[in-house]
């Protein structure tokens, strides 16, 4: 395992999740079919561990996970 730090990680972290995210659901039909089920509905990340770069925290937050999930099932 490489543990080097990633030169300029800050512009290459929402397009790694968003790649490991599209693995997990072309691996599991399951899940991406109760991704599918949720519809148009808004996916919203909220948290209690103050995360609000990925999800919300008591209101605030920029919900890329939430983001990233909504693209998925739209593509």
């Amino acid at each position: 395992i490489n543990c080097e730090p990633v030169e300029n990680w800050e512009s290459k972290e929402y397009a790694t999740m968003k790649r490991i995210l599209r693995i997990k659901f072309d691996k599991s039909k399951e899940l991406y079919q109760k991704l599918k089920e949720t519809g148009s509905a808004q996916l919203i990340n909220n948290n209690t561990y103050r995360d609000e770069y990925w999800g919300v925290y008591y209101g605030k937050g920029q919900n890329l996970l939430g983001k990233i999930l909504m693209e998925i099932r739209s593509e």
